[in-house]
């Protein structure tokens, strides 16, 4: 089947790596770095537990973990850079820091989750991480006790708004499903949201 599927996508002018294919099995337990029974062109494709697809990880228990994980990464690394210059700097205002936060960090951690399927628990890392740095950002460190409510006082004192995690994804849930409405009725998006009504 695979060497089929390499063939037919040839003709169309798309070249398949056969080394770099990879296998992933979600049916069952499977040891990793096992050869696969499956060929293609002779070679046996290795067996994974997760790999990256269109910028987003996919692992065999078919969960968001492995993505929450390094969306998590992303968080601190995009707030490590903007550390000293911005976001800790006691010269620049907390307004800026704020816009900063959102357009850069936020933005890294929430790429694609209009199409998330996400556990309460995984939102709840990422909102715990959003509000680690907001604390950080604000002057406090991890000694001091300081509540989700009392940061969105300071931050709404200053003039700005601290949206949690979920309200995000559900935000861009609505604009992604707003996007699909307005296709053409022979999108297949559109066609999948309302295959049960045609």
């Amino acid at each position: 089947m695979v060497d089929v599927f390499v063939d037919v996508s040839e003709v169309f002018g798309q070249e398949s790596a056969i080394k770099k294919t990879e296998v992933m099995d979600v049916d069952r337990m499977v040891v990793v770095n096992q050869e696969a029974n499956i060929l293609g062109r002779g070679v046996s494709l290795k067996l994974v537990r997760s790999f990256k697809y269109l910028g987003n990880t996919e692992n065999k228990l078919a969960n968001m973990s492995d993505e929450v994980d390094i969306r998590v990464q992303k968080m601190r690394s995009s707030y490590a850079i903007l550390l000293g210059r911005l976001c800790e700097n006691h010269y620049v205002k907390a307004k800026t820091k704020f816009r900063a936060f959102e357009a850069i960090v936020l933005s890294n951690a929430l790429y694609g989750s209009s199409t998330w399927n996400i556990m309460v628990r995984q939102i709840e890392r990422l909102e715990s991480k959003q509000f680690l740095l907001v604390r950080r950002m604000l002057g406090f460190t991890w000694k001091d006790f300081i509540s989700y409510e009392k940061l969105m006082e300071l931050a709404k004192a200053i003039g700005k708004k601290i949206v949690p995690i979920v309200g995000r994804i559900r935000f861009n849930r609505k604009k992604y499903l707003g996007h699909v409405e307005r296709m053409d009725d022979s999108r297949f998006p559109k066609i999948v949201l309302h295959g049960d009504l045609f």
